[in-house]
């Protein structure tokens, strides 16, 4: 088990991480509880329980325990059994749900009650068909009699737990797309779904609704999501939606490996401007806590819009991630990761000369790593990717810690809540190593910092420290104080930062003249 420590550590570390996404990645629990307002359908045949579990006297059944959270459906008449629709409509959206089923029960997830996950008792099948667990389901007939008339999609794996136990699945879904006088231009699409932390579809088309609701029932740009409680007992809880943009407009590359370590891939998603690329490219340091996560790519569209929108080409890097790796290993690896693109800068369609950063927090303590503290490459390497630069050419930095030697562990001016984050157990002599401010010269790039004056976890002080390095170098710098905000942006000083963002990498990335051109290799 892990130790109370490592535990809040963890706990931390999400926190953290979470801080710089918290704005743009909006949840809505979709709550079960007495008012059922989230909901719409005969409420009366399903039970609000704190939790289910498999009945151990009748294995097909399911017993509640009080409480509230979780919606049961235990009748097993048919005729009494309902559905429920959510009662907002989606389009395109990220989903979490959590389901129990007991012995040989069945159930489903229609997203716009049209598009089904099905939901059965499917535990060690071999060769699971699309109407078992984690499959999209065939379409169907109901004459003379209810029957299928195709395959389905199934599966990729059987990841389906046994009955009994409580099951995730995680959903990113496009809606169809349609034309101003209503006709269907684009199919529905299962961007990805994922059963109990393992991915059983990818990009999967839906050219129509699934069952017999490919005859009955018609698409539309947004609908319900769909709970089906008619097939017999089920339990469900925690269930969040999350509407997203999935643009066509942004070609999205996922999963480009940059390199390797300790056998595992280092990764980074790429965000592409079909209409009028400007050939800037902007890095994001996916870093909170030096901790540095995967989620759906479809999910960070929103993120990057604003820049997308003016044409970058956006590069969400991942590194490897604390507690298993250090500072030192992030920072090389986000190294690694600019040498890898202005590399093959022309299979990403970018100008090699005109690459900037951005992060908040951790991020930004390594974008601002990128900017100080970067070199030409080595040139006598076997490997092209080291032989090239990792310099880049403009640096943003949210609410960065730029000062290690007064935040890691045995700094004597460390925060008691810095002990719950494992990247800071470092030696004060790397701690200067791995310090921004202490790399400092006249050559950094130009630099914008974005601040909160009431920022607790990373004070303003260290913004202020770097801010007076560079103005004694004479380099390029902006110092933006929002007065309101603590650690990570809200509301209109969330609008403001990115706003002041996109503006700083459209003055500083475009075309570079002969006044500025660097050669970077």
């Amino acid at each position: 088990m892990l130790s109370k420590r490592l535990l809040t550590a963890y706990l931390l570390l999400s926190l953290f991480a979470a801080s710089a996404e918290a704005a743009e990645q909006v949840w809505i629990d979709l709550d079960f509880n007495a008012e059922m307002d989230a909901w719409q359908g005969d409420t009366s045949v399903w039970k609000l329980a704190g939790d289910a579990i498999q009945d151990p006297i009748k294995p097909s059944a399911l017993i509640t325990q009080p409480g509230s959270g979780a919606i049961v459906s235990l009748l097993h008449e048919k005729s009494l059994l309902s559905n429920l629709t959510s009662s907002e409509l989606f389009g395109d959206v990220e989903a979490h749900v959590e389901f129990l089923i007991p012995a040989g029960s069945n159930g489903g997830v229609k997203f716009q009650g049209l598009y089904e996950i099905q939901i059965r008792d499917s535990h060690g099948k071999e060769k699971p068909t699309a109407d078992e667990c984690g499959g999209i389901y065939p379409r169907a007939e109901e004459q003379p009699r209810y029957h299928l008339i195709d395959e389905g999609v199934p599966p990729q794996t059987n990841a389906a737990r046994p009955a009994g136990q409580w099951q995730t699945l995680d959903v990113v879904f496009q809606a169809p797309r349609f034309s101003p006088d209503g006709q269907k231009t684009k199919h529905a699409r299962f961007i990805k779904v994922v059963l109990n932390d393992r991915v059983i579809h990818e990009n999967v088309e839906l050219k129509w609704p699934t069952g017999h609701a490919w005859r009955t029932k018609t698409e539309a740009a947004k609908g319900p999501l769909f709970l089906q409680g008619d097939h017999g007992p089920i339990a469900y809880r925690n269930i969040r939606i999350k509407p997203i943009t999935i643009a066509e407009e942004v070609k999205i590359t996922p999963d480009v490996v940059y390199g390797h370590k300790l056998g595992m891939a280092l990764t980074f998603d790429v965000f592409q401007p079909t209409k009028r690329p400007n050939g800037a490219g902007v890095l994001f340091m996916v870093s909170g806590g030096w901790y540095s996560r995967w989620s759906p790519p479809e999910g960070a569209l929103n993120r990057f819009k604003p820049l997308t929108d003016k044409g970058f080409t956006v590069f969400a890097v991942r590194h490897g991630s604390s507690p298993k790796f250090s500072i030192p290993e992030a920072v090389k690896d986000v190294r690694r990761s600019v040498r890898f693109i202005r590399h093959f800068a022309g299979r990403f369609e970018v100008d090699p000369q005109r690459l900037g950063v951005y992060g908040a927090s951790a991020g930004g303590h390594l974008s601002l790593m990128l900017g100080t503290a970067s070199d030409d490459g080595d040139t006598k390497s076997d490997d092209p990717v080291a032989r090239a630069s990792d310099r880049v050419s403009a640096v943003v930095a949210m609410v960065p810690p730029t000062d290690l030697r007064i935040a890691v562990w045995d700094a004597p001016e460390s925060l008691p809540a810095y002990k719950g984050f494992p990247a800071l157990d470092l030696p004060l002599e790397q701690a200067a190593e791995y310090s921004p401010l202490q790399h400092v010269t006249a050559d950094d790039p130009p630099t914008l910092l974005l601040s909160g004056a009431k920022d607790e976890l990373v004070p303003i002080k260290h913004s202020h420290l770097i801010r007076d390095a560079f103005q004694e170098q004479n380099v390029v710098h902006e110092l933006v104080v929002f007065k309101a905000s603590g650690h990570g942006f809200q509301g209109e000083d969330r609008r403001q930062a990115m706003s002041r963002l996109v503006d700083w990498f459209e003055i500083h990335l475009r075309k570079t003249t002969t006044e500025t051109k660097r050669t970077l290799k």
